[in-house]
């Protein structure tokens, strides 16, 4: 009896034990995704940071077992709708942000100033998961730049110097396909030989002047805002809007210019510039990016009358030239 008794207690024991086990894999396979709120978030260099939640669907209480779930307290929990807490935020790219939280359902995400796609990950003490995703992305806006001193004709492509004056103010218009533009302003020339900027920094305009009163041809202003997003204007030096063909129509003081291909296809990277009207050698060309971040150069021909201008990345970008009879024009090519 005795050795019966004893092999009962031990078919109990087994027993309980292999429940504990099958609850334990059972709680195990049961894992629930927990969902984050926003999913998905494209931030900008406008915006630095974001507030994210954690819940299963619809869960917004805390009850008195440190879990949040969808039920209010009193009430019959199910333990598949409950957040079991602290949780644990984390971000797979800590180079592009980090992620701040105190175990808890909220948690603040932090983006620096390098772009790229990171994810969010949230896991609780059952190891629930959840994921979200952040693109971090440069402004999609350009500024606009008009020249709008006495001394410059009111054009949007192109500011014009007479003869005999060195001066011109410039401002920023407006921004393009955003919310933009934000201030402070910084302004710079392409070519700081031919002229520099010599008043106002930090603010929304500039006065361009130019090296000498004798200084002719061309120079590119640009203007950048807070955002790092940048707009240019084409400064005719020695010339006044009429004499230039400042409605933007062509003259002996103009140079016309053709792209092919243009807009660029997706998959390539070149255009080539020519100048198809009557122009004298040597001819200095120009390539200024209107899209923030991007970068172009003159693969070749620089000197000549036709160059090839490599870019490197999607948007616009300002070709410039101007001759050795200081005739200058410009074109805006496009990469897809």
């Amino acid at each position: 009896m005795k050795k019966l008794w004893l092999g009962v207690v031990c078919l109990s024991v087994i027993a309980s034990a292999a429940a504990l086990f099958l609850t334990g894999c059972d709680e195990a396979e049961g894992l629930e995704t927990i969902l984050i709120s926003p999913n998905e978030k494209e931030m900008t260099t406008r915006e630095n940071s974001i507030w994210l939640t954690a819940s299963f669907p619809g869960a917004t209480k805390q009850d008195d077992t440190n879990s949040t779930s969808t039920v209010t307290v009193g009430d019959p929990v199910d333990p598949d709708d409950i957040l079991h807490l602290p949780l644990d935020w984390d971000v797979t790219n800590p180079g592009l942000g980090q992620i701040f939280g105190s175990g808890g359902t909220s948690a603040l995400y932090v983006r620096n100033s390098a772009l790229g796609v990171n994810t969010i990950v949230v896991r609780d003490q059952y190891d629930n998961e959840g994921y979200a995703t952040i693109r971090q992305k440069v402004e999609q806006y350009r500024l606009e730049l008009v020249a709008v001193s006495g001394s410059a004709s009111n054009n949007l492509s192109a500011a014009y110097i007479p003869v005999g004056a060195v001066t011109a103010t410039i401002r920023v218009s407006s921004a393009i396909g955003g919310d933009g533009p934000t201030a402070p302003f910084t302004w710079s020339v392409v070519f700081p030989t031919r002229g520099y900027i010599l008043a106002g920094q930090g603010s929304d305009t500039a006065v361009f002047r130019t090296t000498s009163e004798d200084e002719t041809g061309f120079n590119v202003v640009q203007c950048t805002d807070a955002y790092g997003v940048m707009g240019t204007i084409v400064v005719q030096i020695g010339e006044d809007g009429d004499d230039a063909g400042g409605g933007g129509g062509s003259s002996d003081t103009t140079l016309t210019l053709t792209a092919s291909p243009d807009p660029i296809p997706d998959g390539q990277n070149q255009s080539t510039c020519t100048v198809i009207s009557t122009g004298t050698a040597p001819y200095t060309w120009a390539i200024t990016p209107q899209d923030v971040g991007n970068t172009g150069t003159i693969a070749s021909g620089d000197g000549t009358s036709q160059v090839v201008v490599q870019t490197n990345g999607d948007g616009d970008y300002l070709v410039s030239v101007t001759d050795g009879a200081a005739r200058s024009g410009q074109i805006t090519v496009t990469q897809n």
